[in-house]
């Protein structure tokens, strides 16, 4: 099975020594890894709720001090990341989130509390809206081939 070559070492099979079996196991080891991260395609439901919970983020932003509650937390890039970065449906949904704050934000009619405002339950009342759920639908339309419009 093996051929001993004056210069070259031992062959395996003709025309492999030691090196070339080497460099093919590490070729196929990067062919593998790279054929199973192709394979982590994220799913268009997956999509949708990252972009609903993305929503949220974005509504908690937008209601609060962004310097402060965004200052350890990465979630909204991570969220970004994970639908695409796709710039044309985050805007829509940045402006639909504006809309809502703009209409649905509670103010305490409670004396005591004096007049401060529902941020929280605002944001997780829109995140929990069947609103949101058909307009990020409507979002991420699929065509007769199961490819995102």
């Amino acid at each position: 099975m093996f051929r001993e070559h004056p210069r070259r070492g031992k062959y395996i099979c003709g025309f492999l020594n030691n090196r070339n079996v080497k460099k093919l196991i590490s070729l196929l080891a990067i062919l593998v890894s790279n054929y199973a991260f192709s394979q982590h395609i994220i799913s268009i439901q997956e999509k949708r709720q990252y972009l609903k919970d993305y929503s949220f983020c974005q509504c908690l932003s937008n209601v609060f001090n962004k310097d402060t509650i965004f200052k350890w937390d990465v979630s909204m890039s991570f969220y970004l990341e994970m639908i695409g970065n796709d710039l044309e449906r985050v805007n829509k949904i940045d402006s639909v989130i504006k809309k809502y704050i703009s209409e649905h934000l509670l103010v305490s009619t409670n004396k005591e509390l004096g007049g401060k405002k529902f941020l929280m339950r605002t944001c997780i009342t829109f995140y929990n809206s069947e609103y949101l759920t058909k307009y990020i639908s409507s979002l991420y339309k699929l065509s007769s081939k199961n490819k995102v419009k």
